[in-house]
């Protein structure tokens, strides 16, 4: 009796996606031994990571709209993030007789402020380059199958 072929689905971690996890581990820890406060060359490395994380997320995309989405996406993230960042401020300054509470506005304004100085930029970058790359790969495909050549 034959051997029923076995379906093999697609693996979610591709060798190109934990490489980028991995040069973004790298990075980041290389950021984190360098410093980053007033060292450009560990702010470097730290927009290094992100954009590596970023990339092993939108890597294997390839509609432009997908990354015009992603680009509009991280666009109206930045002043959202900016304005949750003060908001939380705020609210840990006025509750800062109540331990609990002023930490978690600590906690939270931090994370947003990351979010918003970290990874909204690059990833407004990385969705509107890939929106480029993958429209003009689509349009040479397109001129490859009808013989054009434009």
């Amino acid at each position: 009796m034959p051997e029923q072929p076995v379906e093999r689905r697609p693996r979610i971690l591709s060798k190109p996606t934990l490489g980028l996890i991995a040069l973004g581990c790298i990075a980041l820890a290389a950021a984190l031994v360098a410093g980053i406060a007033d060292n450009p060359p560990g702010a470097a490395l730290l927009f290094g990571s992100v954009i590596c994380f970023l990339l092993a997320i939108v890597h294997r995309w390839s509609r432009p709209r997908t990354f015009l989405w992603f680009a509009a996406a991280a666009a109206v993230s930045f002043p959202v993030f900016v304005i949750l960042h003060n908001v939380f401020y705020g609210l840990g300054e006025m509750a800062s007789e109540r331990p609990l509470l002023h930490g978690l506005c600590e906690v939270l304004h931090v994370i947003t402020f990351f979010v918003a100085v970290l990874i909204s930029p690059p990833a407004l970058v990385i969705g509107l380059l890939g929106a480029l790359v993958t429209y003009l790969v689509r349009k040479r495909e397109m001129n490859r199958e009808t013989g054009g050549s434009s």
